[in-house]
Order: C-alpha cells, then structure tokens, then sequence
C-alpha cells in the first residue's frame, strides 16, 4: 500500500437515535414571570399575616387582661366596704343599741350559774410542735454554755 491510495475504513459508531438513549432535550423555557412573583408573594406574605395574626392575639389578651385588672379593682374596692359595713354592724355601742330595742338586757345574778369542770374534761394545754430535722441537728451542734446564756424566745 503506497500512501498514495489511501484506505477508507469506516468504524462502527452508535449514534443517540440508534442507540435507543437519545432523547431530543427539551429546550428549557425561560422563567414565567407571574408564578415567580406569586412565589415571592406566597414565600414573604405567610409569614408576615403570621406576624399579624400574632400581634392582634396579643393586643386582644392584653385587653382582656386589664378589663380583668380593672374588675379585681372594682371587688377589692366592694370587699374593703363590705369589711367596714361588717365592722360597723359588729360595733359593741351599736349590738346594745340594737339589743335594748328589741327589750334584752344583761342577766342577773339569779340568771348566771357557775358550771364545775371536771378535771378530766378540761382541756390540756396544746402540746409541744415537733421538731423539725434541721432543729434536731442544731441541737447536737449547739454549745450547751452558749445555749444556757442565751434568753429563750416566745
């Protein structure tokens, strides 16, 4: 073979039709302008009616709360004068006013009897509180010529 003549030879070569891989590619298409600013809508505008939503919650629980505030005002103010009506229903000068109307008096001599106890139905006096663990454990520690120097407390 001179270099003159020059073979062709054809080699095997599959192409994309052929080879069953081969799609044509879709041609992307360019952006629509109205669901790309629907997203924008949608991405910033949940979150903001949320906000909203929560700052109106709180303004209406902050109104709730003074109304409450100002109801307890009002009862504190009917309790301090139901007391003072109580106070003054109560008065000694006014029980004997009330109690010479209706014709009582106080009892005389004959009227009052003096009843005996006996000692077994008398009341004891209340005993002493228990003491507490931390107590207990002061008084293993407490200097007994401290303690003896020291005036009890009531």
């Amino acid at each position: 073979m001179t270099s003159a003549q020059r073979k062709h030879r054809t080699y095997p070569v599959l192409l994309p039709k052929e080879a069953g891989l081969a799609r044509p590619q879709a041609r992307r298409r360019p952006p629509n302008p109205v669901a790309r600013g629907l997203a924008i809508l949608v991405l910033l505008g949940a979150p903001l009616l949320g906000h909203v939503w929560l700052e109106s919650q709180a303004a209406q629980a902050g109104y709730r709360l003074r109304a409450l505030r100002q109801e307890v005002a009002e009862l504190e103010r009917e309790r301090q004068a139901l007391r003072s009506r109580e106070a003054a229903l109560r008065a000694p000068d006014r029980l004997e006013r009330v109690a010479a109307r209706l014709g009582l008096h106080p009892p005389s001599p004959e009227q009052l009897v003096a009843a005996v106890i006996p000692a077994d139905l008398a009341p004891r006096p209340a005993a002493a509180p228990a003491q507490t663990w931390w107590q207990r454990i002061a008084q293993v520690f407490r200097d007994p010529a401290a303690s003896a120097a020291e005036p009890e407390r009531p």
